[in-house]
């Protein structure tokens, strides 16, 4: 009877080690083929697919633009040249900012690079992706750099330089006509009173209302 029982329990115990050998294996493969999230193109599809069943004020544009070189722009929240933002009627997602190479946005890497966002409208219309282009631009050399600054234009649109010279023949057109204007023929000198003083400044207030260019232009012609 003993005997029974033992070679009964032992085909019990080898049926059960049999059984979670096939069950185990049956296990992981259905834990294998369990579907992996969407990704975020196939989350988000592109603002043209889905456009005719948004609002108009839930449609935002995105331009692309430029950045020197190391300027500082925190790419996940700057929303620069992104136009007709409505926060009351969307949210902005950052998803990613990479170039062609797959590295990420660098303003001290001289590149371009694709900006991608989600826009998920709050009143639950289909969500979309937009994107934009930020190119940082090459670091200006130390020539580049000199060279901007030697020139200096003025309101007018002037150089420094022309300024001089148009300030240079006022002066000397002054001189000559004062020469003649306050110059004493017997006394063969210069003199200039008081009232003369006066008519000199008044002069000058004149010649500084008309354009004296003008008059330079003519006697040069």
């Amino acid at each position: 009877m003993k005997m029974k029982f033992k070679r009964f329990l032992s085909r019990v115990m080898a049926v059960a080690t049999l059984a979670s050998v096939i069950v185990l294996p049956v296990a992981v493969s259905a834990s294998e083929i369990e579907p992996e999230p969407p990704s975020f193109e196939q989350q988000y599809p592109e603002l043209k697919d889905v456009q005719d069943s948004l609002y108009s004020d839930e449609i935002v544009t995105a331009n692309d633009i430029e950045l020197s070189y190391g300027e500082e722009f925190e790419v996940e929240v700057d929303l620069s040249g992104i136009e007709w933002i409505d926060e009351s009627k969307m949210k902005i997602l950052f998803h990613e900012a990479k170039n062609e190479d797959g590295a990420d946005f660098d303003t001290h890497t001289p590149d371009t690079y694709k900006d991608v966002y989600a826009v998920e409208p709050v009143s639950r219309h289909s969500s979309y992706i937009i994107s934009r282009n930020i190119t940082v631009k090459e670091p200006e050399t130390e020539q580049q750099s000199e060279n901007s600054s030697e020139i200096v234009v003025d309101d007018n649109g002037d150089t420094g330089d022309s300024k001089d010279v148009r300030q240079i023949c006022e002066e000397i057109l002054i001189c000559i006509f004062c020469s003649f204007y306050f110059y004493d023929m017997k006394l063969h000198e210069i003199k200039m009173s008081l009232i003369s003083v006066k008519k000199l400044i008044k002069m000058r207030y004149v010649f500084t209302r008309i354009n004296i260019s003008v008059h330079i232009r003519l006697i040069f012609h």
